[in-house]
This record gives C-alpha cells, structure tokens and sequence, in this order.
C-alpha cells in the first residue's frame, strides 16, 4: 500500500507486512508547509516575549534599590507592644461576619485602606513589611522569590533595640526576612490546619513575652475564597474560624500596653481571585486597638504603606528608607503635640527618599518650605503644624509622581516609532514579497486582483476569531485583569480557545466566501496570518504607551492584561494553524495500493 498526495508517491518506508507507504508534498505545495510553520513559529514567539513582559519587573527597578538604613526616628514611645494580624484575603464585609470582629471593629479606631497593584499576596505583604509600594520593591507577583532590595520594618526594629517575630506562610521570610528576630513559617499547601498551628505559635510567644512586634498571619480564608468563592459559606466558616483563633491569641495580650492591628494584604473578587484594580480587590478593612489608640472612631483613611510607619511610630523606631507612607496619627489619642512632632519625622523620612527618587530620574526634588514652616510653628501651635507638615506630604507625593510620569514620557517616543514601525514593516513586506512573487513591476494590476480576491476573506477571518473568542471569554466571566491570572500557567486556558477561535473564524470565511477546496490552503494561510496580525496590532498598543519590558515602573495593568491575551491568541492562532494545516494535507491525500 502506498501513500498518495496528488498522484505523487516518495519516500517509501518497507512496513513488516512488505507493504510500502511514501509521502511527498508537491513543489508548488511546499511553500503552503512553510507558511503554515511560520505561523505556529510567530505563535511561540510571541508566546516567549509574552511571558518574559509579564515577569521583567522582578527585582530590576534601578532607582529604588535602596539597602541603606533609615535615618529618621519616632521620639515618643506610645506603645509597649504592637500585634499586627493579617487575615489573607479579608474584603470589608468579611470583616464583619464574626461577631468577635464586630466588637473588635466597635471598640476601635478604623476605617478602609487603600492597597497596592498589582492586589496580589506577596506585593501586599513586602508593602506591610516595607512601607514601599510594589514598584519600589520589585515584588509585583506571587512567585517572586528574593530578598527585597529595601529596608525592611524587621531590619528598622532591630536597630531601634527591638525584636520581631512573625508567624505565617513561608514567603514573608522568603521575600522580606532579613531583621526578623524569630520566625514560624508553614503553608497551606503544606497543612490545611496550619491558621490553628500558627495561632498556638503566636499564643506561646505572647505568653513567653519574646518579642516587641508580632506579625500574625492567617492563610485559610483566602484559600477558601479562591476556592469556593467570597461569599460562600466555607469563607464564612472560615472567617468565623479565624475570629475565634484571634480571640484565644489576643487573651494573652495586655491591652492595656499593646496595640492591635488588624488588616489584610488584599481583598477578593466575588468569583475568581485578587491582583487587579477591582475596588473590592484594591480596598481592605483596617481596624486599630488597645494601648493609645481612639475608640470607635472611624477615622482612618490610609493606604496600605501607612501601616509600617504606624508600627514605627507606636514603637518609637526607626523608619525604614524606602517607606512611602505617612504614620496614621489620627487614630490615637495622643497630644496634639506627639502628632505633629510626628508627623515632621515622617516628612523628613519622606523628603530623604524623594531627594534619591527624583535625583535618580533627573528631576528637582519637592520644596522643603512645608517642613520648615510645621518646625517654626510645633511649640507655637500643633495643630497648624500638623497642616504644614500635611501639605508637604501632598507637595511630596505629587512632585515624585511628576518627576515619574515625566520619565515615562521622555521614553515613550521611541517605544511609539518601535511600535509604528512593527506595525507597518509586516503589510509592506508581505505585499512586496508577494509583488516580486507576481512580477509587479509588470503588471501592478496582478497585484491589486490578488489584494482583491485575499482581503476580503482575511478581514473576515479575523473578525469572525474575535467575535469567538470573546463571546466565549466573557460567557465565563473573565476580564481585562490581573485578578484573573492566579498563576503563571492559569493565563494558558485562553489558548485553546484562541486555537478554536482561529479554526471557526477561518472556516466561516471560506464556507462565506465560497472558496473552492483546491484554493483552502493559501486563503487558510493568509486568513491565519491576517488573524495574527490584527492581533499583533492590538498587542502593539502597550508597546505605543507603555513598552513591554519594564524596568522600574509599573505600566497600567489592565492593558497589561489585554496585551498579554493578545500575546495568548497569537499563539493560540499559531496551534490552530498546524490543526488546520494537517487537515488540509489529509484532505488532499489518497490511498492507492501497488
């Protein structure tokens, strides 16, 4: 038995049976195999460059790398101890399931904190630990897996003679554990139960009076969100679990020398998972009690940063050098005085790293006539200084953000000719190549017919693969964000149907335009391509704005996600490419016997 591709047979192999089968592709058919390979080929690679967008910003930000210590200090020591818990995963409503957490929230100082983005684990807990947000630090993912370049609150306790413990999953020590004094590290992964063990360790340590700071994280609820979902009523069995393993920790602890703290790295989506800019995702509660601190106030409006410079100040501290937050003050009742003395360390903390942040983008650092205004006024009048020191903050905030933004401008040009040029580069040399394939330079009207007769067909395919992919994409409730990539790999789910997508829009198009089976193979290509391209495209659009690598600074995520589908599609296309190429060759071949 032979293998025959129209009428041609080669490459005879001797089956056991004596039977012979060959394959050979025609000359003229060979340039349709070469075709269809390019287009799985551009898949990988833009498969490649895709993951290594998305994990460039890992530890490379040049301007921030910032080891040495802080130099400015809180004077006044307002607490003995201070008891950080971090519920992973705890939106606002969770907050308040438990009765236990309902009186906890009554008797203090609280309000809703302002996280980082991207909302994920690990960037929340090196931002609880740093008091630096995400692109500061580097950590933008949940599989980062250095130290932190920055100082840490550990590291900033043990230079003012304290001593830290923490206890929780392993990637508080992984990513920020220098300075820790004493540890407790176990997963979830590793033990479902391990909330109840990390308790029973806290609980030890409080009682055996070891450390001024305690960190105390509980993992379960955000496992349980992930898994069942945020409302469902394992998170709500979860949380009431956590209530009680907060409550057998904090009957240790003497309030009346200690402080509480309780928050989260992030909050959760109803469905789904955290990391992008969702505000249920991005806000958290925040609840502060015992020793100094105002009761039942609902005077907290920070941000996640603010929690460092908090621990530093109830402590009397150091406060780490990279820290971009402002002590939260208003949530204690201290003097007037305290406050503003307070609030002008933490100025000249903030003034310290805005000279190095903008001295490093080469722009001018903010003006210091705030600060020196809020120390003429301390002994005169508190409050006014507090609004000084305020207004510095602002001025702060806004000059780093301007010296930022004008950064990223100053590079963007080149990004946006880098993009234009891709983007035109392909049409003019596909119609070139093809021109000096026809002979153009003869007759320009072979050219425009052959335009005729494939553009048609290939705008079509491609509207017909977005119209499939996203009618699928949103009919499972996905999104343009990054709470919907948990993981390096959950992104992939998109190429098949990118793959399905690719095969559906090309079939309508032939089958719409009537294209005869003989012609399938080089109106299938071109159909392919002009799918990748429309893509390439869209994907072109991050590259215009924001680039694709990133090196300090934090693009606008969303369309991160977006350029990153785009990415999965092309080379979902590229797979569905080869499914449609093999079934083209089987078609056209026939089984003859000799």
């Amino acid at each position: 038995m032979k293998l025959m591709i129209d009428g041609i047979i080669t490459n005879y192999c001797n089956e056991p049976d004596g039977v012979k089968m060959g394959l050979r592709i025609k000359k003229e058919q060979r340039g349709v195999v070469f075709a269809f390979v390019a287009c799985i080929l551009i898949g990988v690679g833009a498969e490649l460059i895709a993951i290594q967008g998305f994990i460039s910003f890992q530890a490379t930000n040049p301007i921030m790398t910032i080891e040495e210590e802080g130099m400015r200090k809180f004077e006044t020591n307002i607490s003995e101890k201070v008891i950080v818990i971090v519920v992973d995963g705890m939106r606002i409503d969770q907050a308040l399931w438990s009765e236990y957490y309902r009186e906890l929230w009554n008797m203090s100082a609280n309000g809703i904190m302002e996280v980082g983005i991207p909302s994920y684990s690990y960037p929340g807990w090196t931002v609880l630990s740093t008091g630096a947000w995400q692109e500061t630090t580097g950590v933008t993912s949940n599989w980062y897996d250095e130290q932190v370049n920055v100082e840490t609150i550990y590291n900033a306790l043990n230079r003012s003679g304290k001593r830290s413990g923490v206890f929780g999953a392993t990637g508080w020590k992984t990513i920020c554990g220098k300075g820790m004094s004493g540890v407790f590290f176990r997963d979830w992964k590793d033990d479902p139960k391990v909330d109840d063990v990390t308790a029973e360790s806290a609980y030890r340590a409080l009682l055996a009076n070891e450390y001024d700071y305690y960190l105390i994280h509980f993992q379960d609820l955000d496992e349980m969100n992930h898994k069942y979902g945020a409302l469902s009523s394992e998170s709500r069995g979860s949380m009431e679990h956590i209530a009680k393993l907060t409550k057998d920790v904090l009957n240790v602890a003497n309030l009346s020398c200690t402080t509480v703290i309780i928050t989260s790295d992030h909050g959760h989506i109803d469905k789904g998972g955290h990391g992008g800019t969702e505000w249920i995702a991005t806000h958290v509660p925040i609840m502060i009690f015992g020793k100094g601190v105002k009761k039942g106030m609902n005077v907290i409006k920070g941000e996640q940063v603010d929690v460092v410079p908090t621990v530093s100040f109830l402590l009397s501290a150091y406060i780490p050098s990279s820290c971009q937050g402002v002590a939260l003050v208003d949530g204690f009742d201290v003097p007037d005085r305290v406050k503003a003395k307070a609030l002008i360390e933490n100025c000249m903390q903030l003034k310290d790293f805005a000279d190095k942040y903008t001295s490093a983008l080469n722009a001018q650092a903010p003006s210091t006539m705030q600060i020196d205004s809020a120390q003429e006024t301390l002994n005169i009048n508190a409050t006014q200084s507090i609004i000084h020191s305020r207004s510095y903050i602002r001025e702060n905030r806004k000059c780093c953000e301007d010296a930022r933004q004008n950064a990223i401008d100053k590079e963007r040009p080149v990004k946006q000719a880098l993009a234009i040029l891709i983007g035109l580069s392909i049409p003019i040399g596909a119609i070139s190549y093809l021109g000096a394939k026809l002979g153009v330079k003869k007759n320009l009207g072979i050219l425009s017919k052959y335009l005729a007769k494939y553009i048609p067909v290939v705008v079509v395919s491609a509207v017909m693969h977005m119209a499939i992919f996203y009618i699928i994409f949103l009919s499972m409730g996905s999104t343009f964000s990054m709470s919907m990539i948990e993981s390096e790999v959950s992104v992939l789910v998109y190429v098949p149907i990118a793959s399905v997508s690719t095969i559906g829009g090309v079939i309508t198009s032939l089958a719409l335009f009537d294209i005869p089976r003989k012609k399938w193979a080089w109106y299938s290509v071109a159909s392919v391509f002009g799918i990748q391209y429309s893509l390439l495209l869209q994907a072109l659009v991050m590259l215009y704005n924001w680039g694709i690598v990133f090196t300090w600074y934090v693009p606008d995520i969303n369309m991160g996600v977006k350029y990153f589908l785009d990415m999965q599609q092309i080379f979902g296309s590229g797979l569905g490419a080869a499914l449609i190429g093999i079934t083209i060759v089987l078609m056209n071949a026939k089984i003859v016997r000799s």
